[in-house]
């Protein structure tokens, strides 16, 4: 089942609205017929937050009002890269079928009626999209919705595509161990992998060297959710084996401790020196310096770890190597085209 996406209150974002479509409505009732007007109407800031809404009422302008006002209730948040989207979709809702494209730079908007409003909204400069099933506006909209609430964050599509290369490695490595003394035919297994990786490894660092330097952390806010889920239960473990407490009953004891605490709604920072004594009598009063999430990373410094000095350290190397291999690359002839 699909999940929807978070919506983002309205509060704070230059909204634009746009009406897609205005429908008489008449309802007929017992001595005549009530006469009324639909609207269609999208909103966004085109900055990738984009909603739509629809409005009923017996004059025009207050029909908008009221989809306007719906469309504010219904944002979400759509990834864009370089003024398109991350990847290809199709959208579906009803009878409605819409597929779009992310498009170079320059291609612009190819889309027509209620594609293009939705578009515009959001902030894309360069797509390519097609109606495929029915052009009645509101279905368009909502499978044009449809897409745009499954789109991929660029990070997600980053990551998933690491098991792509793995994979291609993997194969790659698999046909040379199985190479006999002399040459046969199984060399010409390794083009597809190789080149798939190449374009795969490509086009993530495309997205990613885009994306990175505009990357901004919120400090705050990572240690605030650092400070809920029980994250340094392994650390009370490694506490505890650190006494010389076997990890096996290390882990029943934080399990047990983790579980009174769940039923308690406290943290683990929460309790008392006391509290933790009822549990296990190994713990101490430099217990709480293990409950402290600088120093849970810090204390992961073997190689490939994620103490500080280690992560300085290997960004340090990161920078030696692509200086060498750009250094490398720029020696090798250009090929004329």
């Amino acid at each position: 089942m699909r999940q929807p996406k978070q919506r983002i209150p309205a509060q704070g974002l230059d909204l634009k609205d746009q009406v897609i479509s205005i429908n008489r409505v008449t309802k007929v009732v017992k001595g005549g017929k009530n006469l009324s007007f639909a609207a269609l109407v999208v909103v966004g800031d085109e900055g990738g937050h984009v909603g739509f809404g629809t409005g009923k009422a017996r004059e025009v302008p207050l029909a908008i009002k009221k989809g306007i006002e719906s469309a504010k209730k219904n944002l979400i948040r759509v990834p864009l890269i370089n003024n398109t989207l991350p990847h290809q979709l199709i959208g579906e809702y009803g009878a409605g079928r819409v597929l779009v494209k992310p498009a170079s730079e320059g291609t612009g908007v190819i889309a027509g009626g209620a594609v293009r409003a939705v578009m515009q909204a959001v902030g894309v400069r360069d797509v390519r999209t097609k109606v495929l099933g029915s052009t009645n506006p509101h279905n368009v909209v909502r499978a044009t919705f449809d897409a745009l609430l499954r789109m991929k964050d660029p990070m997600e599509l980053a990551r998933g595509k690491a098991g792509r290369l793995v994979g291609n490695l993997t194969g790659l490595l698999t046909t040379l161990k199985g190479l006999p003394s002399s040459y046969d035919k199984d060399l010409q297994e390794d083009k597809e992998p190789f080149f798939d990786a190449l374009k795969t490894a490509h086009d993530c660092l495309a997205i990613l060297g885009d994306m990175v330097p505009r990357v901004e952390f919120d400090g705050v806010n990572m240690k605030r959710a650092l400070a809920a889920g029980y994250v340094l239960a392994t650390d009370v473990a490694d506490y505890l084996a650190s006494k010389g407490m076997p990890f096996r009953d290390a882990h029943r004891v934080v399990g047990e401790i983790v579980a009174y605490c769940q039923s308690a709604g406290k943290e683990l920072k929460d309790l008392s020196l006391a509290q933790w004594k009822k549990f296990d009598r190994h713990f101490d009063k430099d217990l709480f310096d293990w409950l402290d999430e600088e120093h849970a990373v810090d204390r992961r410094a073997s190689p490939g770890g994620t103490s500080r000095r280690g992560v300085r350290k290997a960004i340090a190397e990161a920078k030696v190597y692509l200086k060498k291999s750009t250094r490398l690359v720029a020696q090798i002839p250009q090929i004329k085209k």
